[in-house]
């Protein structure tokens, strides 16, 4: 019983805990946005727990970034370490979302982000009102950001990045 439990909870948690997972559906429209100049350079975070510990930010163009990861931890999942970015804000708060590169099916990591004092800061998004389930369309996952982002633990998982070029 105690393992049912346990296997039953860890989902639940996982969800809960709002942890970057893939998405069929962007929550956004690529190519459709500018790009957040602001998210152009290479960033570094030095804590151990995270998945990523360095990234290379460029622009593609006007509407497309390329994020390379540059250094990771044994915490990081993806195979891929390349990934084309988009851009995009639900009321006034920030989205970036990636697709690995070179990939047959397209699937989408979504953090929020903010710049403070010329660190980025980003965060893992917790799907907090129908859960990861309702994304059936870029329309329903920004429905869902929307409706989470008011409520208590949307953000969670704050990782603090410098400019280290």
């Amino acid at each position: 019983m105690k393992r049912l439990f346990l296997f039953c909870a860890i989902p639940t948690v996982l969800a809960l805990a709002g942890c970057p997972v893939d998405q069929p559906y962007p929550p956004g429209h690529p190519g459709t946005e500018k790009i957040d100049k602001q998210l152009i350079g290479t960033w570094e975070q030095s804590d151990g727990e995270k998945e990523m510990l360095k990234i290379r930010i460029s622009a593609k163009d006007q509407t497309s970034m390329r994020v390379e990861v540059l250094e990771i931890t044994d915490n990081y999942i993806p195979e891929e370490r390349s990934f084309t970015a988009w851009n995009t804000s639900i009321d006034e708060m920030h989205f970036i979302y990636a697709a690995p590169e070179n990939v047959d099916t397209v699937s989408y990591y979504t953090y929020a982000y903010a710049i403070r004092d010329g660190k980025l800061l980003t965060y893992d998004a917790s799907f907090l009102v129908n859960g990861s389930d309702s994304i059936t369309s870029i329309e329903a996952f920004r429905k869902e950001l929307k409706g989470s982002m008011h409520m208590e633990g949307f953000l969670s998982d704050e990782t603090i990045w410098t400019r280290s070029e």
